[in-house]
């Protein structure tokens, strides 16, 4: 059985379509994680002022995809060693957050789908196995008559915070850029346990006996 996190590619690929040609197409869609995910403002409106295109963001800059075991394990497995010797220099992009226009969408998902229509068993297996296909299609060209924004996460609007050693917040709890600009999305919110329990805090899940009191 193939694993959601193949799967769910081409899932989204076919509901896209199905939208598509019913005439119900939006400008621009956002694809992301779900469980460790928040937003902190309106994502697209950082497309209005930059253009349309394809919007993928990257990790931490101190880190490569073959200085990072987990990501260089996913490239080697579907991919092979000289395929991470090639790219292995690139930085990683997070395949949790993609952003873009309607028609950048579209062709990035039918690229991602594509792939996982002949990867061998090694790779289908591997727990995560979607960033190394997002990042092999994203630095081999592989998503045609598309313009294809790399965002920082030090300076962009979308923060990964897995491998970054900072974090950075505002006195009401919102996290920051290195900027000082407030995250329109913050992506991997459960590798800070800060976060977890800030979080929990605002979010609170309430017991049925007090949903609609007022005092």
């Amino acid at each position: 059985m193939t694993a959601i996190y193949s799967q769910r590619w081409t899932i989204f690929s076919s509901y896209l379509q199905t939208l598509q040609n019913e005439g119900k197409a939006f400008d621009n869609v956002f694809i992301c994680d779900v469980s460790d995910t928040v937003f902190q403002a309106n994502v697209f409106k950082h497309m209005n002022t930059m253009g349309d295109g394809l919007y993928v963001f990257l990790e931490d800059i101190h880190f490569r995809i073959s200085e990072q075991k987990i990501n260089a394990n996913w490239i080697k497995a579907c991919y092979g060693q000289q395929m991470l010797q090639q790219i292995g220099n690139k930085s990683i992009s997070c395949s949790g957050t993609v952003l873009g226009s309607w028609p950048a969408i579209i062709t990035y998902l039918s690229a991602m789908a594509a792939q996982f229509l002949t990867r061998s068993r090694a790779c289908l297996r591997i727990v995560g196995n979607d960033q190394g296909v997002h990042n092999f299609i994203i630095y081999n060209g592989l998503i045609p008559d598309t313009k294809i924004y790399l965002m920082p996460h030090e300076t962009g609007f979308v923060g990964t915070l897995a491998l970054p050693k900072w974090l950075k917040r505002n006195k009401f709890g919102y996290i920051l850029n290195s900027r000082s600009e407030i995250y329109a999305v913050v992506h991997q919110i459960n590798r800070s346990p800060q976060l977890l329990a800030q979080f929990d805090c605002v979010y609170q899940t309430l017991p049925d006996d007090v949903l609609n009191r007022k005092a």
